[in-house]
């Protein structure tokens, strides 16, 4: 089966689906990634926006992209775009925040939107308006609380900010400078560590914790599974 990825960064996740005997393909926009993608793990990426002519016109039976659609300046065109490049009864499998969702009482927990970065946010009913109006039918939706993982983000980060006061103290430190080259590089070890940490625990917080937490009015991610439409694409 062929696999496309949009905004495949440097091309992991399509590894991975590489041996599981996915034919992979690739779009990212950012130069150094793409190269990466091409010259290192040899996964086919063009560096240009979706179009009806990527990959000189291909269809793939699957597209995916995690993490996108907030930064899609026209949605409905870019599904319209997708939809286009999908095979009969393609698969379509994205990642995406419910943040129009969300009380208000939780926004505290999101320390920021990352404006202007993220152009438009949705929740589950304005998604489903988009499938119908470019012609996708919606199959199902998983559902990830994510305060589990803000909550140990910012633990890490308090950590992370004691290591860096601990960092600047000794730096002011009249002592031996052989020690404090040890103090620094100790310093240096911990963060280190400190993020393994954090990126191992990322999968566990997210799709474990974040499966079985409470979701209603909260901040989550959502995968959402759609079929092309039998019409194809709307024009």
């Amino acid at each position: 089966s062929t696999l496309l990825e949009l905004g495949a960064g440097a091309g992991y996740l399509l590894d991975e689906a590489r041996k599981l005997g996915f034919d992979a393909h690739g779009i990212e926009t950012n130069p150094a990634q793409a190269s990466f993608m091409r010259e290192t793990l040899g996964i086919p990426c063009e560096e240009e926006p979706i179009s009806e002519g990527s990959f000189n016109g291909s269809r793939f039976d699957v597209i995916i992209h995690v993490d996108v659609l907030s930064h899609l300046p026209d949605p409905v065109a870019d599904f319209q775009v997708i939809c286009s490049k999908l095979t009969d009864s393609g698969l379509l499998v994205f990642e995406t925040g419910n943040f129009a969702d969300v009380a208000p009482r939780y926004y505290k927990a999101i320390e920021t939107f990352q404006l202007p970065d993220h152009l438009t946010f949705f929740g589950e009913g304005t998604l489903m308006e988009l499938l119908r109006r470019t012609n996708f039918e919606p199959l199902s939706i998983r559902r990830y609380s994510l305060l589990p993982e803000f909550v140990a983000t910012n633990l890490a980060r308090r950590l992370v900010r004691s290591v860096r006061s601990l960092r600047s103290r000794r730096a002011t430190d009249p002592g031996p400078a052989t020690g404090l080259l040890r103090a620094r590089e100790s310093d240096r070890g911990l963060s280190r560590f400190i993020r393994r940490l954090a990126a191992r625990a990322f999968v566990s917080l997210r799709y474990g914790a974040g499966r079985i937490a409470p979701k209603k009015g909260r901040p989550q991610t959502l995968i959402v599974f759609a079929r092309r439409g039998a019409d194809g694409p709307v024009r």
